[in-house]
C-alpha cells in the first residue's frame, strides 16, 4: 500500500507534458530554444537526450 502511495506522489509531481529534446532530431534548430519553448508552453519536465556531443558541450548547453 505504501508503494502505491509513493507512485501516486511521484506521478502528481510529473503531471503535465514530459518532453525529451534531442539535437539529432531538431532539424537544425537549437535544442535549447526548443526546450525553452516547450517549457514556457507548459511542459513540466524537459530532458536533454544527447548521445553524440561531448560532456563539455552538453554542460555548456545546460548552463
Amino acid at each position: 500500500m505504501r508503494k502505491q502511495h509513493l507512485r501516486s506522489d511521484t506521478a502528481a509531481k510529473l503531471a503535465g507534458s514530459y518532453i525529451m529534446a534531442d539535437p539529432e532530431h531538431t532539424n537544425g534548430r537549437d535544442v535549447v530554444d526548443i526546450a525553452t519553448s516547450v517549457y514556457e508552453s507548459g511542459a513540466s519536465v524537459v530532458q536533454l537526450r544527447d548521445k553524440l556531443s561531448g560532456q563539455k558541450l552538453i554542460t555548456e548547453r545546460l548552463l
